[in-house]
């Protein structure tokens, strides 16, 4: 995890590691700490074929998939697989800094379901939080 830096738009900018283990969907649990939006790059140059949602939590043991307003599962899609990538969650992404805890899962492109990664897998995760007026 790095330090925040102020970033050239007035805001705080954290970056976090994150993994998702080989024949595994989720990142371990992450803490917030108030952040407002999040991104995601893949840190290396392959991915098994799935979306990236969010789970949220209030205490590290019942998570919940996030969802939009309108009930969608909140989502990164159509995700290169040969190649790294750098994404954001543009719709709702506030909703995600409402809860003290938060993972990522890989799912299927056409449900709610789990996808196992093929193998580990390195994800920097982009915090961003504005300061001042």
């Amino acid at each position: 995890m790095t330090d925040p830096v102020v970033d050239s738009f007035g805001g705080l900018t954290r970056v976090i590691d994150a993994f998702i283990p080989n024949g595994a969907a989720r990142t371990e649990p992450l803490e917030n700490a108030g952040w407002s939006s999040i991104g995601v790059i893949l840190n290396g140059s392959s991915w098994t074929a799935a979306d990236i949602g969010v789970e949220v939590s209030p205490d590290r043991s019942t998570w919940v998939l996030l969802t939009t307003i309108s009930g969608a599962n909140l989502r990164l899609t159509s995700l290169p697989t040969g190649a790294a990538f750098a994404r954001s969650f543009s719709t709702n992404a506030i909703d995600v800094m409402s809860f003290p805890w938060f993972r990522l899962i890989s799912l299927n492109t056409g449900s709610a379901a789990d996808v196992n990664q093929g193998a580990a897998r390195n994800l920097w995760i982009t915090l961003k939080k504005r300061i001042g007026g």
